[in-house]
């Protein structure tokens, strides 16, 4: 059994925005060659996706990133290397910068579930949410589903 999670934008939320925009320049002028290469940079930037997958059988887990949740790039591990999950309150704030120098911020938050190295620090996400009663759920059920420890939850 494969359980994939997606979780961001590879490139933000910014560069994702200005990839649909490539992308429409790029078809107003597909029949020049810079229109069919302003399409494929933007459909890169647009459409590229980081997510984890988990093959639950063989004990392996996958860090990807491809376009449209594609696994296109990432390398399988052992799952042998990780101990446990964690809870993380998650806040992320992307900074854009325009010419006359103002600030475009943009902040989210979540909560995730990070896998906990052998260190007994998190490692990486394997799952988001906005709801921490269905992250935690989740956490529960991939917990047991992998016999692994689920370390301590922060509360908010």
């Amino acid at each position: 059994m494969i359980i994939t999670n997606k979780l961001d934008k590879t490139f933000g939320y910014q560069m994702a925005f200005s990839g649909y925009v490539l992308m429409v320049f790029g078809l107003i002028f597909i029949v020049d060659i810079m229109g069919i290469v302003l399409f494929i940079i933007g459909f890169f930037l647009a459409t590229m996706v980081e997510g984890v997958s988990i093959d639950v059988n063989k004990r392996l887990i996958k860090k990807f990133s491809g376009p449209f949740g594609l696994k296109m790039f990432g390398k399988w591990e052992e799952l042998d290397r990780y101990e446990g999950f964690t809870l993380v309150p998650f806040r992320a704030r992307q900074v854009t910068l325009s010419r006359s120098n103002r600030q475009f911020v943009t902040q989210h938050h979540d909560f995730r579930i990070f896998t906990v190295g052998q260190n007994h620090k998190p490692a990486f996400a394997v799952y988001k949410s906005n709801s921490k009663d269905r992250v935690i759920n989740e956490m529960e059920r991939l917990a047991e589903l992998l016999h692994w420890k689920v370390w301590t939850i922060n509360t908010i």
